[in-house]
């Protein structure tokens, strides 16, 4: 049997364990294999926040993967950008460093040993995925399969054009015919041009790397490049879904998984000389050895406490109602939106029952900056309760998120005003319980039902979102003169602001960095069906190299467009189908953020606002930085972001892809892209059956589709109206 053993070794090595919110399954063999030459890196809260998983597949020997094992979380732990929380540069970079690191202590004696890497790195928001190799990861993301990584086959367009360029070739998909991969640690041979930089070499470190929000993820799965092969993204997380459904436990389910894949025997159709591990031909009969993770994701609730979801959990505590004579003692329960009070515990007929929504007033008794009660009203008259403080604490953080208070100067002191103007003020305040700093919006009310309406729009959608990217919303206040709106506070100036400070002229990585932010604040509301409706610099607040979007004032939901300001935003930002939403009466989608998106891009390039015109290419006519300036990849983004007709512009999911393309390959080629992705050779009809969905919108007066002709004539009709 030469390389192979005579029988499959079917041995599993199986490993499992919880962690926080989350529980995970490990599970490998051998099969045919003369030795075990994958192996998994499982860290647990490696500092007390994190955890890593990692699939390594060693090629030529195991020195490498043995030193990675031990040194992988001291490279990382010590990165200036992971101690800054920039986790996806800080993992860009460990891979780096642990290449350079296995170089220097190897030297050349095992410069023909290499290995892959698949990395997982999952922190309190977000989860990482990268990889330098053929391995794969598949996530179950809002309840659809989602490809986590590249696999780096020298076959790749953008493989190939590189080991081209540095003098390589690729035979039979492999490296100079002999490695199966194009990107990963070690085979230092290959990275031995002194003539080219590290990331232009024959083989490379750099991975590929995306990251998701972890709220919404409820499974990852992790495997090494032959399982793959073998089953389907989506064949195998439904087939995993299953078998958890029906009460199986991980371990059983991982490695029933493994006996399925394992070959019977090491003969194939195309003979013995053919049943390489990284021949795809064979993966399917002949895959001899496998590695898996699975990792599932539980709910987890949020972390400040006015975003808990406390429903399915009701809150008990003890109240008191002062009277003259004898006090009432009350057994007060809050479940499922609705405060109940009973003498007794378990009495079913409540004295009281007030039902909460967005907007019912309730008002906290305040002395001496300790909570000791609260009033509400009720039929008619306040009610007021008296407890613990800690009770009412608790019972605060359940109440936050649901309704409206009274009484903000006793809550909150204030310190100074970072902001006024027609709508009112913003300013800055200490919570009076924790010495936490927030900003408040305070609204000025005008009387008008239509502008209290808009507010309380502001209010809910805020209350709606939750993302590392996008403002928090604390709590809700309100008084006859405004609404009071409690956010946190934000340190540093916006981007309108640091471009008036000469000192701050952004680089193109700042500027990409900033873009990719801007649009996963973006994908996040698209996704959950929100329209913001006025980005702009200052509204992108951005210190550290952290982005926040910020003022939700003009924002609603899809479908509500036409309903809540339809001809909306700011001079300079806007969307051609917004300025002329009142002559087509048509609707608009989540296009419009990205085409104001393409207006920030182009202010942070050159300084100066985008000159709209009916045509892409006369709007850049008149931008004459455009055609002069070096950074044309850039300026091939805004161009396709600010398409006047919406049909022809990408969306916010598309051009967070491209930006992370553009900053995995700096020579990313987007008209290509924009080609392929919007079928230019073809009838522009061909995409117009795909998007005119997105246009339709119904309500009881009106009904309205914007068609691919209507909508190039949306652009048309702005041939005289240009923004300054």
């Amino acid at each position: 049997m030469g390389l192979y053993l005579t029988k499959p070794e079917t041995t599993k090595l199986t490993q499992s364990g919880q962690v926080f919110d989350y529980t995970y399954t490990s599970t490998s063999l051998q099969g045919w294999q003369i030795q075990q030459d994958e192996f998994t890196i499982i860290k647990e809260k490696f500092d007390q926040e994190n955890s890593l998983f990692c699939i390594v597949e060693q090629y030529g020997g195991i020195e490498y993967g043995k030193y990675i094992q031990d040194h992988i979380v001291e490279a990382l732990i010590n990165d200036q950008e992971y101690k800054q929380k920039n986790y996806d540069k800080a993992i860009v970079s460990l891979y780096e460093r642990l290449d350079n690191q296995l170089k220097n202590q190897f030297k050349e004696s095992t410069s023909y040993q290499g290995v892959t890497l698949l990395l997982t790195l999952i922190t309190n928001e977000n989860i990482y995925v990268a990889n330098a190799g053929l391995s794969r990861c598949v996530i179950r993301y809002e309840g659809k399969h989602k490809v986590m990584t590249v696999e780096h086959y020298p076959i790749n367009d953008l493989e190939k054009q590189r080991i081209l360029a540095a003098g390589g070739e690729v035979w039979e998909n492999r490296l100079n015919a002999h490695l199966p991969y194009s990107r990963g640690l070690g085979n230092f041979e290959y990275k031995s041009n002194s003539n080219l930089d590290q990331n232009k070499q024959l083989l490379i470190s750099v991975p590929s790397i995306k990251y998701v929000d972890k709220e919404d993820t409820e499974l990852i799965l992790m495997g090494s490049h032959g399982f793959w092969e073998t089953w389907t993204n989506n064949a195998i997380t439904e087939m995993i879904l299953e078998r958890i459904q029906q009460g199986k436990a991980l371990s059983d389910i991982l490695e029933t998984i493994c006996d399925s894949i394992v070959a019977k025997n090491v003969e194939s159709e195309y003979g013995k000389d053919n049943i390489s591990k990284d021949k795809k031909t064979s993966y399917l009969i002949n895959d001899l050895k496998q590695l898996i993770y699975y990792i599932q994701m539980q709910k987890k609730q949020q972390s400040q406490p006015f975003l808990l979801s406390q429903q399915e959990v009701p809150f008990q505590c003890r109240v008191v109602r002062k009277h003259f004579f004898k006090d009432r003692v009350y057994q007060l329960k809050y479940y499922n939106n609705q405060i109940t009070m009973t003498y007794h515990l378990n009495m079913d007929a409540p004295k009281y029952i007030m039902k909460i929504d967005e907007f019912t007033t309730f008002e906290w008794l305040i002395k001496q900056q300790r909570l000791f009660g609260f009033k509400f009203p009720y039929q008619g008259k306040l009610k007021e309760f008296h407890a613990d403080q800690t009770d009412l604490i608790s019972l605060r953080q359940r109440l936050s998120n649901k309704m409206v208070f009274l009484n903000l100067s006793q809550n909150y002191k204030y310190l100074t005003t970072l902001e006024s103007g027609s709508f009112g003020q913003v300013t800055s305040n200490e919570y009076y319980f924790n010495n936490n700093k927030v900003a408040i919006k305070h609204i000025l009310l005008n009387g008008k039902k239509d502008q209290q309406k808009q507010i309380e729009n502001e209010i809910q959608i805020l209350r709606s979102i939750k993302h590392p990217r996008l403002l928090e919303i604390y709590e809700v206040f309100k008084n006859e003169l405004y609404y009071q709106i409690v956010t946190e506070f934000i340190e540093g100036d916006n981007l309108k602001q640091l471009m008036f400070n000469k000192l701050n002229q952004f680089k193109n990585e700042e500027i990409l960095e900033i873009m990719q932010q801007l649009f996963e604040a973006l994908t996040y509301l698209h996704r959950n069906q929100i329209l913001h409706r006025d980005i702009k610099p200052a509204n992108i607040m951005y210190h550290n190299n952290k982005l926040k979007l910020i003022d939700f004032g003009l924002a609603c939901y899809d479908g509500k467009q036409l309903l809540e300001n339809p001809n909306c935003g700011t001079e300079g930002y806007v969307a051609p189908e917004v300025l002329n939403v009142n002559q087509t009466k048509l609707n608009y989608d989540f296009k419009v953020d990205v085409y104001s998106a393409g207006c920030v891009l182009y202010i942070l390039l050159t300084g100066t606002k985008l000159q709209q015109s009916n045509q892409s290419s006369m709007s850049f006519q008149k931008n004459k930085t455009y055609q002069n300036s070096e950074n044309s990849q850039l300026f091939e983004l805004v161009k396709i972001m600010t398409k006047p007709n919406p049909f022809d512009r990408p969306s916010s999911f598309q051009v967070l892809e491209l930006i992370r393309l553009i900053k995995e390959n700096c020579a990313y080629d987007i008209s290509l892209w924009y080609s392929n992705a919007f079928n230019l050779s073809n009838s522009n009809n061909s995409y117009q059956t795909a998007s005119t969905a997105r246009y339709i919108h119904t309500s009881k007066n009106q009904k309205s589709v914007c068609s691919f002709n209507s909508a190039r004539g949306i652009g048309q009709t702005l041939s005289k109206q240009i923004i300054k």
